[in-house]
Formats: structure tokens, sequence, C-alpha cells
């Protein structure tokens, strides 16, 4: 006769096993929020346990007693006498609240500390990044600085507009801020001959030229995935790879035969038009072009801002998002500010 095996299946096991995980973890949450309306609402929860309290004690007397009397305070002698029942749990209960308090307000405190410092971190690490960069050309540090507070003042300015207020946020701008130095890190992999040349490139020049931009966004985005979540790497990467998209769909990365990119994104290694370039590397790319026209630069002399102003116009819907040219024109003065506080 062949036994019955009686014992459960792996999964009704698995299954027991998280209902009674869920269970604990529901038990536990009701504890943690009765424990914090205690501790927040000290006064009343005294006046409950007080109250049940002197009717449990008046219940038993009347019961082992036989009678109701005494039940009801017959003095005020007897109400002061009462009191305490009601006191003692208040003031207990008051002693933990302002521990608790205590507690939270500095728990508080570290996370904020720990916070600040993870922004200091990662500023001090942005800023080593661009510095890698500006040690290669001697033109970017001032262009960095500048093209930041431009990228910044474009999305502060389309934050303004209906369609971007919830996403160009304050937190959002001043990530833009953070991460447009990361643009160029890309030509820390560009030879001098191409990088320091005076003059006008070459076609092929040119073409070697444009790969900055796979290799600044590859290498911020082999940093993302080591990480493992989103951080201003994100954003960095994004503004990398596609600075040099145009709106009309003409512009770059290209990837050129065997140069390919080892840590590829969907999309990267052919052009972008419209609002398929992220808008973050459509801000940074306006700032970007305004800035280099404005500056003096090795192979260049600066242009006045109304020439840029006009070059820029003449560009809309072209090379730049038409919406990001507009917002340029309203806050040209602050452009200007911009470029005369940080020039060289």
């Amino acid at each position: 006769m062949a036994l019955i095996d009686l014992s459960p299946d792996p999964i009704t096991e698995l299954i027991v096993v998280a209902s009674k995980k869920e269970a604990r973890e529901k038990a536990l949450n009701t504890i943690i929020q009765w424990s914090e309306f205690s501790l927040s609402h000290p006064a009343i929860i005294a006046l409950i346990f007080g109250c049940s309290l002197h009717l449990f004690r008046m219940g038993a007397y009347a019961f082992v007693h036989g009678s109701t009397r005494g039940f009801w305070p017959e003095s005020f002698l007897q109400v002061l006498a009462w009191l305490p029942e009601f006191i003692m749990p208040y003031f207990t209960l008051r002693f933990f609240s302002l521990a608790h308090r205590a507690s939270r307000r500095l728990w508080r405190k570290k996370v904020a500390l720990g916070i600040e410092r993870g922004l200091e971190i990662q500023k001090v690490s942005i800023l080593g990044f661009a510095r890698m960069s500006e040690a290669r050309d001697a033109d970017t540090g001032d262009h960095i600085l500048r093209m930041s507070h431009y990228a910044r003042l474009l999305a502060e300015e389309m934050g303004k507009l209906p369609e971007y207020k919830s996403y160009l946020t304050r937190s959002y701008c001043e990530e833009i801020f953070l991460s447009a130095p990361l643009h160029d890190i890309g030509k820390v992999g560009i030879m001098d001959n191409v990088l320091k040349k005076r003059g006008p490139l070459t076609h092929d020049e040119f073409e070697i030229m444009k790969m900055h931009t796979i290799l600044g966004g590859d290498l911020l985005n082999e940093l993302e995935i080591k990480l493992g979540y989103q951080t201003f790497y994100t954003l960095g990467k994004q503004i990398a790879y596609h600075h040099h998209q145009r709106f009309d769909g003409t512009g770059y990365p290209n990837v050129l035969g065997v140069h390919r990119a080892m840590f590829i994104d969907a999309g990267i290694g052919k052009p972008l038009q419209g609002k398929d370039i992220p808008l973050s590397a459509r801000l940074v790319s306006l700032a970007d072009v305004y800035d280099a026209m404005v500056s003096r630069r090795c192979y260049k002399e600066p242009i006045p801002h109304e020439q840029a102003r006009d070059l820029i116009l003449s560009e809309s819907g072209k090379h730049f998002d038409p919406e990001v040219v507009d917002a340029f024109r309203r806050i040209e003065k602050d452009m200007i500010r911009i470029a005369r506080e940080f020039s060289a």
C-alpha cells in the first residue's frame, strides 16, 4: 500500500510564510501608528486611560460591595483624590513624548547632515570631472561657469510656462546647473592636435571631435550603471550625449565605424529630432553655443551679444528648440549680466 505524502508542497509553504510575514508587518505597523499617536496626543490617551481605569475600579467596587455608592464623587476632596488616575498617565506619556520628539529631532538633524554632505560630495565630484576637461582645454574653465548659469536661467524661465511648471522645478533647475559642467567631459579622450588646433578643423578632424559626445556620455553612463540608481550622472549623461543635437534632426552624435561606444544607450549613435532630444540637452545646447559666440577662444574672437542673439533667433526651429529660444529672448538682460560678471 502506497503511503500518502501529507506534507505541504513548497508553494503552499511559501504562501503561508508570506501570509504570516504580512500579518506581522501589519501588526507592527499598527503598533507603530498607535505609538506615534499616543506620543503626539498624550492628553487624549491619558484621558481615555484614566476614564477606563476609573470605570474599572468603580465597577469592581460595585461588584464586590453590591452597591453603587461611591461610584460618583460625593465631595470635592474625593474628586481631587481621583485626579492622579488621570494626571499620572498624562505626565508619563508627556515625558515619553518629549523624549521621542527630541530623539526624532536628533535623527532628522543627522539625516539632513548626511544629505548635505552627499550634495557637497556631488558638487565636488562634478567640479573634479569638469577640471579634467579644463586641464585639456584652456578655454573651458570660465566657459563651464558661464554656461551653467545660462542653462539654469533658461530652465527657470521655461519653468514659468504651464506645460513645464511641474517638470522644471527648483530642484531640477539646480541639477541642470550642477550637471551642465559635464557636457564636454568627453574631450579628455580627444587628441591634442585636434582639441587644441588653432583655426578650422578638417572634415576628418571634426568627425573625431564629434566623438567627445559619445566618450563623455559613455563615461557617465558607466558610472550610473555601477551605482544602480539615478543620480546627477543621469542628467549629466543626457547632456553629454545630446548637447550637440539639433532641433531639426541634423545634429550628432553619430557612431563611426570601429569607434563604437561600449556603454551605448538606446537612441545613441543617431541624430534625434525635436522633443525627442532630452530637455536638459536642449537647454544646455543654446547656453553652450551662446557662450561660445560671445567668448574669446583660441581659434576666434568674441562677437557682440546683439549679433549672437540674431544668429540664435535665426536658428529657432533649426538648431534650437523654439521654446528655449523664446525663453532666451525674455532673459537677455540676465544673460548679458552673467557674461559680464564671469568674464575672463
